[in-house]
């Protein structure tokens, strides 16, 4: 009955295995009697890292179980970041938690950093105003594909928001226009409206990525826009097709700093560049015209010579009007690029890809999808001077014969290929 009653591992043994000692089992600690007894020894650190690891909509759920709880729930730590999922109200979730987190800091969320809503949330216009009036410390904002997203909204984040520096709002085909207002109020320059119009001219944006893909924007919709985004690094506007070459040539003017651009499927653009931009052309290395028609090339021989040795990455697919004359262009100018892709560009020749292959030896993604013009002599450079290759595409090329493929896989061991030829697979 004695041993019952003790913790055998405090049992204490002599070298000849008779019982020295006895000592009792410390006590055990007195927890406060009711349900949560054992909850509330945890403590508030601990409880608020297992709260950051739920979402937005269950950290607002647990906050309403208790008093204790709610309190931790709105620790100013765990709102750096909300992220929204599509079956959300995002316009209510938004203006709650904004109101509660503007309690200890009126007007102003200090701590939100990072909104993301999924596609196809219900955010309005005024989700996004308020926003803009009490997120001053927002960084990054991700409101794509939602249709009631206005040009209003936007143009008051974008305006309010000094910090903002990722910006996506493809998908928002009411979008039309992006309108810069100035951190005073008009009111203030009654008496001097020009100085109303200084002060816009000088605003500087902290964006550098900028996301405006199938959005309704025209070139005058954009124009504001342009001189105050002098950080701007990254910019995609992918199928928006009221552009036209005048957009292109307010990006290259006051974007100095751009280094990647993608304006794929936008039929009114013919060029990046009007002309030579020796300021934007020190640090872009990406550039996508994919499916641009009026692409020619005149267009590529500006591009070539407006970047240089610094471009690592063209695409121009689907541009039908480029010819070999690219091809000696990018080996002369372009030497370090390292994806390539000209699928559909049927203009080219054996001669033209020749010409590149053997100047730019650092190539590790080749697309030559759909040009019917290239046959044998195409692999057989490849496999001569492209032994790094990790991928090709040659997909509807139908002049390439069996041999000349089995030569190029022997050589490029490493490469991934994709092709439509049926023998091929047995090799």
């Amino acid at each position: 009955l004695l041993l019952n009653r003790l913790d055998m591992s405090l049992v204490e043994y002599s070298p000849y295995g008779l019982t020295r000692t006895l000592r009792r089992r410390p006590p055990s600690p007195v927890y406060p009697l009711g349900v949560d007894q054992y909850f509330e020894w945890l403590p508030d650190a601990l409880v608020v890292y297992v709260i950051s690891l739920l979402e937005a909509r269950d950290i607002c759920a647990l906050s309403s179980l208790s008093s204790r709880l709610n309190s931790l729930c709105w620790t100013p730590m765990l709102w750096n970041c909300v992220s929204l999922q599509s079956s959300v109200n995002a316009e209510s979730a938004i203006c709650n938690i904004t109101s509660r987190l503007c309690r200890e800091t009126p007007y102003t969320c200090l701590t939100l950093e990072k909104i993301v809503v999924q596609r196809n949330c219900r955010l309005t216009q005024h989700a996004l105003m308020t926003i803009a009036q009490t997120c001053s410390q927002l960084r990054h904002l991700q409101v794509p594909h939602c249709i009631n997203v206005t040009s209003r909204g936007v143009s008051q984040v974008i305006s309010r928001c000094p910090n903002l520096e990722y910006l996506d709002v493809s998908g928002c085909a009411a979008l039309t226009r992006i309108t810069l207002v100035a951190e005073s109020s008009p009111s203030t320059f009654a008496n001097s409206p020009e100085a109303y119009l200084v002060e816009l001219q000088n605003k500087c944006l902290s964006l550098q990525y900028l996301d405006i893909s199938d959005c309704g924007f025209s070139d005058s919709g954009l124009a504001s826009l342009w001189p105050a985004c002098r950080n701007l690094r990254v910019l995609y506007m992918r199928r928006c097709r009221r552009l036209t070459d005048q957009t292109m040539d307010l990006v290259s003017k006051y974007c100095p700093n751009l280094r990647e651009i993608s304006a794929s499927d936008c039929p009114k653009i013919s060029t990046v560049f009007s002309h030579i931009e020796p300021a934007i052309s020190r640090s872009l290395k990406y550039i996508s015209l994919a499916h641009c028609t009026l692409v020619n090339d005149q267009s590529i021989r500006v591009i070539a010579k407006s970047c240089g040795h610094k471009l690592r990455y063209l695409n121009v697919r689907g541009c039908e009007l480029l010819t070999d004359h690219t091809m000696q262009t990018l080996a002369k100018s372009c030497n370090k690029l390292g994806s390539v892709d000209i699928s559909k560009c049927i203009n080219i020749s054996d001669a033209g890809i020749s010409v590149l292959i053997l100047n730019c030896v650092q190539l590790k993604r080749l697309s030559i999808r759909g040009c019917t013009r290239l046959t044998d002599r195409t692999l057989q450079v490849i496999s001569q001077c492209c032994q790094k290759l990790q991928y090709l595409d040659m997909q509807h090329c139908p002049d390439f014969s069996r041999s000349a493929y089995r030569a190029f896989k022997t050589s490029c061991t490493a490469c991934i290929v994709q092709h439509t030829n049926p023998s091929f697979i047995a090799l």
